[in-house]
């Protein structure tokens, strides 16, 4: 489930709100046409921050299969994510 943080300033300040009450969160991911962060609720469930930086493009419309390493988004086997 992703949230929708409105700008890249909006997003960085949730995920500080979020750090400063002891939530484990993932530093900020650039995904080019947006920004997003990863965390889990108390519950074990991922969720996702994550804003808009630019117009989507007839390009961006095109189905590509795009593999990210575990590792990019700090969330280990154990499913609780790593924090910088």
């Amino acid at each position: 489930f992703a949230f929708e943080a409105g700008s890249p300033a909006a997003l960085a300040a949730r995920r500080d709100a979020l750090r400063a009450h002891g939530v484990d969160v993932t530093d900020i991911v650039d995904h080019n046409w947006a920004r997003s962060f990863y965390f889990r609720d108390p519950n074990g469930v991922s969720l996702e921050y994550s804003c808009i930086v630019r117009d989507l493009t007839e390009e961006d419309a095109e189905l590509r299969e795009v593999t990210l390493p575990r590792a990019a988004l700090g969330i280990d086997r154990s499913g609780k994510n790593a924090v910088s």
